[in-house]
């Protein structure tokens, strides 16, 4: 998530710099989603293959459909990679990246719109509450938070 959310940071402030009378502001959100979640889903998916293969191994192993899933019993992580990229070579690591993109791409596009759209309900809400509570606020009366901790100190 954190690299989605960078890569999405650094996009959106790209996009800005960029302006078209035909490019609405949405279009920002969607494309710079799309791409974060594309960048950061392949940067990880290695990490996900490495621990799916080594989440099959086990005691149910022999009970799955496929029979012919390779075993790696005894591995950690590092050295399960390695025994991946040696037998099925470099791109066993990206095994079902494109339907994988598939989904994030479209899901991480719209994630994005709601979250910043959301942002900006909610900041121009919290602009309008300040604006309408200063206005109303007589001018020589300090403001103090209100915590009621039910509470009160006497001496005995």
């Amino acid at each position: 998530m954190g690299i989605m959310f960078s890569v999405q940071d650094i996009l959106v402030e790209r996009l800005k710099r960029v302006e078209h009378g035909y490019w609405p502001h949405v279009c920002d959100q969607f494309a710079s989603g799309a791409t974060a979640g594309i960048i950061s889903k392949t940067a990880v998916m290695p990490f996900d293959i490495v621990r799916k293969q080594l989440e099959v191994q086990g005691p149910s192993r022999n009970l799955y459909v496929i029979s012919n899933i390779p075993q790696y019993n005894g591995f950690g992580f590092a050295k399960c990679a390695r025994e991946i990229v040696r037998t099925e070579g470099i791109f066993a690591l990206y095994k079902g990246l494109l339907p994988s993109l598939m989904k994030t791409a479209p899901s991480s596009a719209v994630t994005f719109w709601v979250v910043n759209e959301c942002r900006h309900i909610f900041s121009e809400y919290n602009e309008r509450i300040e604006e309408s509570s200063i206005d109303r606020a007589p001018i020589n009366v300090p403001f103090y938070p209100v915590y009621d901790f039910g509470t009160t100190f006497s001496r005995r």
